[in-house]
């Protein structure tokens, strides 16, 4: 069966910027395969429309005609201008039109829903959440999804606009660089050649291990089980087996994991030490540039840091903000992967919501004119220059 199979394709637009987006870029599928990037967005986008527009006509009972939707993408707020132009042509070519179209920034758009709709979780008793904070109030929100970690603060206007203090920050360093750490792990354990073979031989036992995998990323906590428990496909410890030509607890034996990583049959124990590692990078980097952004001027009086995206769905990455910054208010919505999702549909409705934001670029102009003696000061000449001397 000829396919191709893309995981975390959103991430090669970021991975783009400073290097030049163009439209004949393609992306590489997890068995290396190339296939036009602009296609890969459009099929997707196409499908998730048509999805949509099947769903209405089965739970609507009036017809929904198509040119009266208007459709709301959503989009890092540290993607680059090219980028956000970039999936509007993806948009058009999957056949919504540009006038049927907004495009929304992910931070602003779980900002949006937070306002309205009250934050369960805090990180006291106080049930404090943003949708009481006064005109004037200054909050972060750190967006942690899947691919990026986007920074940015804002400020309470009134009860239904913000206005932006701090221009989006952050990086590559979301959730699936914790899937990039695991990979690396089963590589250690079994060989990166026999896991690249694992991965096209048994794609069906990979995936299945993937998911396990997201399952246990959501759930592992600084106070659980010593050790993990996991399924392992009999296929990966079989092939193992056959390619290194030792069983498979002796090959556990000969990595740095032989103390930590322990197999019982068809199930894989591997120490909590193991997943905190994992988790390491993406946390670390999360907090040093938190840090940074609470040290401008301009956000010395934040009241609170929320905390958004499915990332922000890990108690460890929770855990790591609240004991970097004690001092602040953290605040996590009770369905943290959804607050993009919900606040855009907000944002398509008002899109005026944002009455202020900060410029990536601003354009500067260099000027001069003849020095006059009896009007300028004379530290302000600037010598000879091309009008002589004065």
């Amino acid at each position: 069966m000829h396919y191709y199979f893309f995981r975390h394709f959103k991430m090669s637009l970021f991975k783009q910027i400073g290097r030049g987006l163009n439209r004949e870029m393609t992306l590489v599928d997890e068995m290396g395969k190339l296939f036009p990037a602009i296609d890969v967005f459009a099929m997707s986008i196409e499908y998730l429309v048509n999805d949509m527009m099947l769903i209405v006509e089965q739970r609507v009972t009036a017809q929904l005609r198509p040119e009266e939707i208007h459709w709301v993408i959503a989009v890092p707020a540290i993607w680059s201008d090219p980028a956000k132009q970039l999936m509007k042509e993806v948009a058009s070519k999957a056949g919504i039109k540009k006038e049927q179209l907004t495009i929304a920034l992910e931070p602003e758009a779980a900002s949006m829903y937070c306002r309205h709709v009250p934050v369960d979780t805090a990180v006291d008793a106080d049930d404090v959440t943003i949708a009481q904070f006064p005109e004037g109030t200054k909050y972060m929100i750190l967006d942690a999804g899947g691919g990026t970690i986007d920074i940015t603060v804002h400020e309470v206007q009134d009860e239904n606009t913000l206005r932006e203090v701090v221009a989006a920050n952050g990086g590559g360093w979301g959730g699936i660089m914790v899937d990039k750490a695991f990979e690396d792990f089963l590589k250690e354990l079994a060989g990166k050649d026999v896991f690249e073979q694992f991965k096209v031989q048994e794609t069906e036992d990979w995936l299945c291990l993937q998911r396990e995998f997201e399952v246990k990323k959501r759930e592992i906590r600084i106070n659980s089980a010593r050790r993990i428990l996991m399924h392992l496909p009999a296929s990966f410890v079989e092939l193992c087996e056959k390619e290194r030509k030792l069983c498979f607890t002796d090959i556990i034996a000969l990595t740095r994991y032989a103390e930590l990583v322990e197999i019982k049959r068809d199930k894989i124990k591997i120490s909590k030490i193991v997943f905190f590692y994992l988790f390491g990078d993406p946390t670390e980097k999360t907090v040093m540039y938190v840090k940074r952004i609470l040290n401008y001027n301009e956000t010395k009086d934040i009241k609170a840091i929320l905390m958004v995206g499915g990332f922000s769905e890990s108690p460890l990455l929770q855990h790591a903000v609240k004991e970097a910054f004690p001092e602040e208010k953290v605040l996590i919505p009770s369905n943290p992967s959804s607050t993009v999702l919900r606040g855009a549909l907000m944002f398509g409705h008002n899109p005026e919501c944002i009455t202020e934001r900060i410029l990536k670029y601003t354009y500067g102009v260099n000027t001069t004119m003849p020095f006059k003696a009896w009007r300028h000061p004379i530290e302000k000449k600037s010598g000879h220059g091309r009008w002589g001397p004065m």
